[in-house]
This record gives C-alpha cells, sequence and structure tokens, in this order.
C-alpha cells in the first residue's frame, strides 16, 4: 500500500496591504502617535530647561531621563500596534513615525537656538502631518513602499523649512529694516540741550 506524498504545507501567510479597519487604525495611529510623542517631546523640554535654571542635578537627570524612557515606551507601543494590525515591515514604520516626530521637533527648535526665530509650538502639528503622509503612502501602496513614505517625510521637512524661512523674511526678521524714510514721515525731534 503505496501512500502518497503528503501535501506541502501551506506557506504562512504573509502580512498584506492594510484594508477596511486597519487602514483605519494605521492612518490613526500614524496621525496620533507623532502628534502626542511630539508634544510630550516638547513639554518635557520646556520642563528641562526651566528646571536647568534653577534645579539641581539631580532634577535636570530625571528630566532628561524621563523622556527618553517615555518616547522608548511609546515607540514599543506602537510596534506592537502595527504588529497587530498585520502591516508588513511594522518595525521599519514605528522606526519612521519615531524619526518624524523627532525630527519635527528639531527642526521646530533648532531656528529658535541658532537664529532666535520661529515658534516650537507647531512641531506636534507637522509631525502629524507627516504621520498623515506616511500612512497614506504606505496604505495605497499596499503597505510596501517604506522608501516612498520617508521621501514623503522628507519632503515635508523641506517644505516647511522653506515655508518657515519665506514667513520669516516676509516679517522682516531675517533682513534689516533700516533704509531711507519715505518722505512725509515724522521723525523724532533733538532733544533740546
Amino acid at each position: 500500500m503505496d501512500h502518497p506524498p503528503a501535501p506541502p504545507p501551506p506557506p504562512a501567510p504573509r502580512p498584506g496591504p492594510p484594508s477596511g479597519a486597519g487602514a483605519a487604525v494605521l492612518l490613526v495611529t500614524a496621525v496620533l502617535y507623532p502628534l502626542l510623542t511630539c508634544g510630550l517631546l516638547l513639554l518635557f523640554g520646556l520642563l528641562a530647561l526651566a528646571t536647568l535654571l534653577g534645579a539641581g542635578p539631580a532634577v535636570v537627570l530625571a528630566v532628561v531621563v524621563l523622556p527618553c524612557v517615555l518616547l522608548a515606551g511609546a515607540h514599543w507601543a506602537l510596534l506592537l500596534l502595527l504588529r497587530g494590525i498585520g502591516l508588513p515591515r511594522p518595525g521599519a514604520t514605528a522606526a519612521l513615525l519615531t524619526a518624524s516626530a523627532v525630527l519635527s521637533l528639531a527642526q521646530a527648535v533648532s531656528p529658535i537656538l541658532g537664529l532666535d526665530i520661529g515658534w516650537p509650538g507647531a512641531a506636534p502639528f507637522v509631525a502629524a502631518l507627516q504621520g498623515a503622509a506616511v500612512a497614506a503612502v504606505l496604505i495605497v501602496s499596499g503597505g510596501r513602499a517604506l522608501g516612498w513614505a520617508c521621501a514623503a517625510v522628507c519632503g515635508l521637512v523641506l517644505a516647511h523649512a522653506l515655508l518657515a524661512l519665506a514667513t520669516d523674511a516676509a516679517s522682516g526678521h531675517g533682513a534689516a529694516q533700516e533704509g531711507p524714510e519715505p518722505p512725509g514721515a515724522i521723525t523724532p525731534a533733538a532733544p533740546v540741550s
């Protein structure tokens, strides 16, 4: 009695593109995660600045270490959520969203520290926009175009930088406003001695 060979086991299911509820979860997560992460990092950064002005080194160390621990925990929770919805390469997607949040915060804070211009409050919203771009690219591509999602983040970073420079130049912070006075301008009188 010869038995026919057993059929090969079915291949392990590969994670497919997010669809339906998975796509909605990806979109909401990709918008809320950078928004909340960047907002918390901004809050802790302001707290760190406040404590540097009047607290001891132990408090400063706690204010610096706590955001790092919270960022690692949030990244781990995001990774578990992305694995749960079956997204291909969830680790790379989580790293891209975390890097996007940190990048938008660094992009908002660096002109303030270097040039004394700008406002850091926009960083969480820029991070949320970058997260939405990542989610849109991943949903349209079936979760496989991580390079294009990274390119979308880089494009938004560049657009935000150009917009910030254009806004700064239009407001007159970047250029000296000294020049000839228009005709009929009232000038202050010289002091009489």
